[in-house]
């Protein structure tokens, strides 16, 4: 097997098979891999290898599809600041929400939700988020 297969397999499933776990966050909110990429040759060339056993395929807009204009290879620091914001997000930043008149901030490493902490205002939440995904501005 290309060690690329798996990364297509699921791509796929993720896209098109309604009884795949993360369906719904992808599949069944519009997300779709584009008709080239049916074929396995095709997303290989596109794609090109992994530049290491550290990086997956990572949508660059995450509102659209699965194409060559929209993906590329990314580690996980570089995926976390990549995420969508949630509708229920009352700020607009994944990982910081409001509790209790804080902005707390939580993020996922290695599968697991993290609380980083409190913070008075948006731009110090941010800053406390930023070792985690990279971004440190508003």
């Amino acid at each position: 097997k290309h060690p690329l297969y798996y990364t297509w397999a699921n791509m796929l499933a993720r896209c098109s098979n309604p009884k795949t776990p993360n369906f719904a966050d992808y599949g069944g909110r519009g997300i779709f891999v584009c008709q080239r990429w049916f074929h396995f040759k095709n997303f290989v060339e596109d794609m090109g290898e992994k530049p290491s056993a550290n990086h997956s395929i990572d949508r660059i807009d995450n509102d659209l599809g699965y194409s060559p204009a929209n993906c590329k290879w990314s580690t996980r620091k570089e995926q976390n600041s990549n995420k969508r914001v949630y509708r229920t997000s009352e700020i607009g930043y994944a990982g910081i929400r409001i509790r209790n008149g804080k902005y707390q901030v939580r993020v996922t490493i290695h599968g697991k939700r993290k609380s980083i902490g409190n913070y008075t205002t948006l731009q110090e939440a941010l800053n406390a988020r930023a070792p985690y995904i990279g971004k440190t501005t508003i």
